[in-house]
């Protein structure tokens, strides 16, 4: 498929995909670009398991022996695990990083490789174009590097991307982009959210640049009015500015923790918060999705054999992973003989340095009263009300 005149898309989409580093997706694709010019050049490849497929997509395009520069964005074997092969059926020369390569080295035998290493702000002239490397470390791993075209396109790997399978290429082919919108909050938050301290110079160094198309290495191409608001997101996401709005998150066995969880959205959507309730049988990549604008974390679990309940105990590893910043945090639970599991939760809030509101009312024995309840719904409602007085 054509993204511009004289370039393509050749990747492929990953239909069948369902999840990816430990997140539930539902499909994704690797993507790869092939620009005709004096040169001809491939940016980024695929999983070695779609090489097929990758290389006769090129072949219908050009002899594949044609090809003159591979160039790779990032090392992650989602990107690169197809080189061996495309390497030897092209002997084109491949352009990456020190860093890049450095990882390529130890990743596969690159013996016979032809390589050019460039540094940020170097160039390479492919013919009507020019080919520009910016170094993005830490965009999610210390090799991440993007390509800027002198046409006005932004080869982006993994920023600005999606886990999305779909036979559209442009994100506003799908729902005016409301879906690729939604996918790329969700990969930021499973991907990107640990390093959001590095998209804000990221996103400087780009604005110098005209961007007509940002390509990206997962999901739809951005293009038109999209652009200016993909980049505001990312700024947005990166910002750490929380809306009015709380996530409660509950793992339960009888049912007495989630009583509780219901009782707490009810006081909060009295003092006018947003709520999203989620338990532990939900997607990680969801939880986060909805967790890294909120302003209140409240999460909820029984006590299990004088612990924490295994599956609240997995959610608050991933926390501590992904790193969501500057929350108000509350932890409630249900228990029998002793309460243990609210303190785990606290534990996590602590090494995240939230701003911890504790309240017994919150620890209940056995099954909740109607009293109880009430206590846990006035709860909420004060503290929402407290955060809509300041």
């Amino acid at each position: 498929m054509k993204i511009t005149d004289r370039v393509y898309y050749v990747g492929v989409v990953d239909w069948k995909a369902n999840h990816f580093h430990g997140f539930d997706i539902q499909g994704t694709s690797y993507n790869s670009y092939l620009i005709l010019d004096d040169k001809k050049v491939i940016i980024d490849a695929v999983k070695k398991e779609y090489y097929p497929t990758f290389i006769e997509n090129i072949a219908k395009i050009i002899n594949p022996k044609k090809i003159d520069y591979i160039i790779v964005n990032h090392a992650e074997m989602d990107h690169s695990s197809s080189l061996e092969y495309l390497v030897k059926d092209t002997g084109a020369k491949v352009v990456l990083n020190k860093v890049t390569k450095e990882y390529l080295d130890k990743m596969y035998d690159t013996t016979d490789w032809h390589f050019m290493v460039v540094d940020s702000n170097e160039t390479l002239d492919i013919g009507e174009r020019t080919l520009k490397f910016i170094r993005t470390p830490m965009l999610h791993w210390t090799d991440n590097m993007v390509t800027y075209s002198s046409d006005g396109i932004l080869y982006s790997n993994d920023a600005f991307g999606q886990h999305l399978a779909t036979s559209e290429r442009f994100a506003d082919q799908i729902d005016g982009g409301g879906r690729s919108f939604y996918e790329a909050k969700d990969y930021f938050a499973s991907i990107i959210l640990p390093y959001r301290m590095f998209v804000g110079s990221v996103l400087e160094e780009l604005s110098q640049y005209d961007i007509n198309y940002i390509c990206p290495a997962h999901g739809t191409v951005w293009r038109g009015d999209l652009i200016d608001d993909i980049i505001y997101k990312y700024a947005l996401w990166s910002s750490d500015v929380p809306k009015n709005k709380a996530v409660i998150l509950y793992g339960t066995m009888y049912q007495s923790t989630e009583k509780i969880a219901y009782a707490l959205a009810d006081g909060l959507v009295n003092a006018g918060v947003t709520v999203r309730i989620l338990n532990t049988e939900s997607p990680v990549n969801k939880i986060m999705n909805e967790l890294m604008d909120a302003r209140y974390v409240l999460i909820g679990s029984p006590t299990m054999n004088a612990n924490i309940y295994p599956p609240v105990r997995n959610i608050l590893s991933w926390l501590e992973d992904l790193k969501p910043i500057d929350k108000v945090g509350v932890a409630f639970g249900s228990y029998g003989w002793v309460e243990c599991a609210t303190g785990h939760i606290y534990e996590t809030f602590k090494k995240l340095n939230y701003k911890i509101v504790d309240d017994e009312c919150l620890k209940i024995q056995f099954i909740p009263s109607v009293e109880e309840l009430r206590e846990c719904r006035e709860f909420g409602r004060k503290l929402g009300s407290t955060n809509n007085k300041n």
